[in-house]
């Protein structure tokens, strides 16, 4: 009995951290959306990737691992990694066929695995694909 009450506590566990990722993205996703609305091309070319790369210090964003937006060929438009705008990632064309918000996991290129929120925006009367990545290890706390 012990055993089946323990698989039990951390399965809700697993789900309340699972759940706590997808409201911290959908809130972050809020946020930059309702940003990006709100400045023009020229703003969004300057602006755009200091205030994502500002975002990923700010304590009160904690766990944030990346941030992005894609046009639908999949090139960079933002990055809290200036060095990747203007890159291109073909798998993003993809995910412009599936509803959203999309969650699902990515391993980084150091190894780490994270958990990633895409969402379709429109800016400027064109789609674009938003991605709030975060970290895992903050709400992974509540499975220990």
């Amino acid at each position: 009995m012990l055993i089946i009450s323990g698989y039990f506590l951390y399965k809700n566990a697993q789900n309340a951290t699972e759940e706590a990722l997808r409201m911290q993205a959908i809130g972050i996703t809020v946020t930059l959306n309702s940003l990006i609305q709100n400045l023009n091309p020229n703003q969004l070319q300057t602006e755009g990737s200091i205030i994502m790369s500002q975002m990923l210090i700010d304590e009160r964003w904690e766990g944030i691992a990346f941030l992005s937006l894609y046009d639908i060929e999949g090139k960079v438009v933002l990055h809290s990694n200036p060095l990747l705008i203007g890159k291109q990632f073909k798998e993003i064309k993809d995910l412009f066929e599936l509803p959203t918000p999309y969650y699902h996991r990515v391993i980084l290129g150091t190894g780490e695995e994270v958990f990633v929120s895409d969402t379709r925006i429109t800016f400027l009367n064109t789609p674009h694909m938003l991605r709030v990545a975060l970290h895992q290890y903050p709400a992974e706390g509540l499975l220990r």
